[in-house]
């Protein structure tokens, strides 16, 4: 998964609670307006301008088996910009865990591969 490197918590409070109503789709664009409602104003944002990584100043990467026992795992070569748009790809696949230990407690390791 590709994280936000510096975290706002207020960012986030106003974003997910406040701004997401006031999307403004064009269709006629394909693109996605945000405006943040009266009191609140953008504290970040990132254009995604440039092809290739994501911008390593803004974001960061989860490696390898994070939470919740998922069965994915996370790799970097998953997310990438192109044409202004972050692609973040799920890929059935199977990836050996390479901190497997049989017989391990933890399911972080005793997974010999992953199959996303």
């Amino acid at each position: 998964m590709l994280t936000r490197r510096r975290f706002n918590r207020y960012a986030l409070a106003a974003g997910a609670a406040a701004v997401a109503p006031a999307l403004n789709f064009s269709p006629a664009f394909g693109a996605v307006e945000l405006r943040p409602p009266r009191g609140f104003h953008l504290v970040w944002h990132d254009e995604f301008s440039r092809d290739g990584r994501p911008n390593p100043h803004n974001w960061t990467y989860e490696h390898g088996f994070v939470r919740n026992h998922e069965l994915q795992w996370y790799q970097p070569q998953n997310a990438f910009c192109r044409d202004g748009c972050l692609v973040i790809q799920a890929r059935r696949q199977s990836v050996r865990n390479p901190n497997y230990q049989a017989g391990s407690p933890n399911w972080t390791l005793h997974r010999p591969f992953a199959d996303y």
